[in-house]
């Protein structure tokens, strides 16, 4: 379970999120113009990305990042930006009946930029898991 301070930043990372999200939804519907859709997707990336990022460098004694932290902050920011996206081209398209040539493309490599990005996240955290416990064991056979 999530401590209390990091359980409150996730909160109001969220509570932000919701909040531009919501802002945006409603002035593209009131104007009816994409731009706003399109701010709201990527003010998700980007206060996602340095949500976990600034939680990171505030939860650690240096201010140097580490790699794990840079990939955890980028892949929430991705896998949040799709979930976005998926949400934008099925609800909202609804109405205007069949979803753009240009956003079916968007949608479809952004699925595979985001497929690649977990896929390496998920690899590489194990690899390195899998490393230091090699060390460890390695380390005890020593002593």
């Amino acid at each position: 379970m999530v401590a209390g301070p990091k359980r409150r930043d996730l909160l109001i990372m969220a509570a932000l999120i919701l909040s531009v999200f919501g802002g945006c939804l409603y002035l593209g519907y009131r104007f009816q113009v994409m731009h706003f859709h399109i701010v709201s997707v990527v003010s998700t990336g980007i206060i996602t990305f340095f949500g976990f990022l600034g939680r990171s460098v505030i939860n650690q004694s240096t201010d140097q990042i580490n790699d794990r932290e840079m990939r955890v902050a980028i892949t929430a920011a991705l896998v949040s930006m799709y979930v976005v996206i998926v949400g934008i081209g099925a609800f909202l398209n609804e109405r205007a009946g069949d979803m753009p040539e240009i956003s079916k493309t968007l949608l479809t490599s952004f699925t595979t930029v985001v497929g690649i990005v977990v896929a390496f996240y998920f690899g590489s955290s194990a690899y390195l898991e899998g490393r230091d416990h090699k060390r460890r064991r390695s380390e005890t056979n020593d002593n």
